[in-house]
């Protein structure tokens, strides 16, 4: 049963088997706090999104941005124990119901993290503007993709 989950550990550096277990895992279990603010712990986490794992992450503001419970992913307290074994027991026993978040979830990472279709031309139009000496637009702060995607 335990191969069904992939545990996200900050700081694991083989990509090649960080790869492997996420697409082996129908869930991605992901506690970390800083999970968006490091690179190297975010990787993981928006590469099981894209994946379609089903992930359960803490309910802290850099996961919340992304994720939103019971819409994309599950989320528990950072602080309680009781509660992500409880998610988890959910998980495995319904695993059937959980197929909406996985394609939510897949959808999500396709959305706000493909490089061709999001990032690399939000890019290509930030540098354009400041080669042309223009200040790039203000942007008003965001409450998180989750809010945006209408999850919250």
């Amino acid at each position: 049963m335990l191969g069904r989950i992939e545990l996200a550990v900050p700081g694991r550096h083989n990509v090649v088997n960080a790869l492997a277990a996420i697409a082996a895992a129908q869930t991605s279990v992901g506690l970390s706090s800083y999970i968006m603010d490091d690179d190297a712990a975010g990787r993981p986490f928006i590469e099981a999104l894209a994946a379609g794992c089903l992930v359960v992450g803490s309910a802290t503001a850099p996961v919340l941005e992304v994720l939103a419970d019971r819409q994309n992913g599950l989320t528990v307290d950072f602080f309680s124990g009781g509660k992500l074994c409880d998610r988890v027991e959910e998980v495995l026993e319904h695993a059937d119901r959980m197929q909406a978040l996985r394609d939510a979830a897949r959808a999500t990472a396709i959305r706000y993290f493909d490089l061709e279709g999001y990032i690399l031309p939000r890019w290509t139009e930030l540098i354009g503007t400041l080669a042309a000496g223009r200040r790039p637009p203000e942007q008003p702060a965001t409450p998180g993709l989750a809010t945006a995607q209408g999850l919250r």
